[in-house]
């Protein structure tokens, strides 16, 4: 009688047992989809690519919020509607959660894949910019170094005719003294 009792027993407990570890599956799933759509972003719905947070507490990737749409907009968050005074072209990728965001991707192919051609395009964007620069530019250089070396011969000079002017005071200063002092001998003499 015992032993029946016990098989269930332990047939009810392993049916509770299954049916915790089903509902603790269940609330990790949850979890992962929670965490999943915290770092998705809310205009192009894909997990955050150099994410950018604005003062409201919205994060966006990087691209997407510095998009012309947006720069032209009022400075508003597209999520909360918040008006923000930072001009949307100066504003920093949140670093702690780009990381954050990588190291939890990390084995999701895709987002790998997407990061690594963001930054090619990037650094091609960046590439093309420079060459750009310096061929609007290089000629430039020459003269702005000329120029900058005025700057600091003007500066020399004006040191050099301070130093020539404090030179002269001290040395008036000195007469000045050497005067009252000789002044005062004859006044002593005078005296005597």
């Amino acid at each position: 009688m015992f032993i029946i009792f016990l098989k269930k027993y332990i047939k009810l407990y392993l049916k509770y047992q299954l049916l915790s570890l089903i509902q603790l599956l269940q609330h990790i799933q949850i979890i992962l989809q929670l965490i999943h759509t915290m770092f998705e972003c809310p205009i192009c719905l894909n997990i955050l690519l150099r994410p950018v947070t604005l003062t409201c507490g919205h994060n966006f990737c990087e691209q997407c919020i510095k998009n012309e749409q947006f720069c032209l907009l009022k400075q508003q968050c597209p999520v909360c509607r918040k008006l923000f005074l930072v001009n949307l072209r100066i504003i920093k990728v949140n670093l702690l959660l780009d990381i954050f965001i990588n190291e939890y991707f990390k084995n999701n192919k895709e987002y790998q894949q997407k990061r690594n051609q963001y930054y090619d395009n990037l650094k091609q964007k960046k590439l093309a910019e420079y060459k750009k620069y310096q061929a609007n530019f290089g000629n430039k250089q020459q003269y702005y170094l000329l120029t900058q070396e005025n700057v600091y011969l003007l500066y020399l000079q004006d040191f050099l005719y301070f130093y020539y002017i404090q030179q002269n005071i001290n040395y008036l200063k000195l007469m000045l003294q050497s005067q009252n002092c000789h002044t005062r001998n004859n006044q002593i003499r005078f005296l005597v």
